[in-house]
């Protein structure tokens, strides 16, 4: 029921946006989607290389497709958009990621200079 109301207890926790036809909800503290009252959060999981990849084969194809004069350049924009965002939909289903945190060293102590 994608029309229908929100519960009681969904629209306490967000408020809606004035103006829309359905109440849209605002999301506190991170980028999400609410989809038929499920969050599906958006983290990165494309890695810098995987990153750096999908942008040179995207921008490739895209090359490709213009030379030609084929709209299946069009394809090319997949791999750059999830290149330049660093998240990729099809990672979800199988909850694999290729980005690494970066490690924080703050509790290190300083090295001293030799």
């Amino acid at each position: 029921m994608y029309g229908a109301a929100p519960t009681h207890r969904f629209a306490e926790r967000y408020s809606s946006v004035e103006g829309a036809r359905t109440p849209v909800p605002r999301l506190k503290a991170r980028v999400a989607f609410v989809i038929a009252t499920r969050e599906v959060v958006m983290r990165r999981n494309v890695g810098r290389l995987d990153q750096a990849f999908r942008i040179a084969f995207g921008l490739s194809v895209i090359t490709i497709g213009l030379i030609y004069g084929s709209w299946w350049g069009a394809l090319g924009l997949i791999p750059l958009f999830t290149g330049v965002v660093g998240w990729c939909p099809v990672y979800l289903p199988f909850g694999t990621s290729t980005y690494r945190k970066p490690i924080h060293r703050e509790h290190e102590p300083p090295r001293r200079a030799a």
